[in-house]
């Protein structure tokens, strides 16, 4: 997916020294290709991130427990 977004945002550059309109359409898909991933990132880090801190609070209160 990726690879092919990269292609097209390439195809529309090249395309803007025929007539600018493409340029603009290239920054416009670069622009919310980057705020999509950025979205894609931070949604996945607090859905993961608090599982993590969960299981990592378990195993700590597990070792305080036997070694405590």
């Amino acid at each position: 997916m990726f690879v092919l977004l990269l292609v097209l945002i390439l195809i529309l550059f090249g395309s803007g020294f025929l007539n600018p309109l493409w340029w603009w359409a290239a920054a416009v898909l670069v622009f919310g290709a980057t705020r999509h991933g950025r979205d894609r990132q931070e949604r996945w880090d607090r859905r993961y991130s608090h599982r993590h801190r969960a299981r990592w609070r378990r195993e700590d209160r597990r070792d305080y427990e036997r070694h405590g």
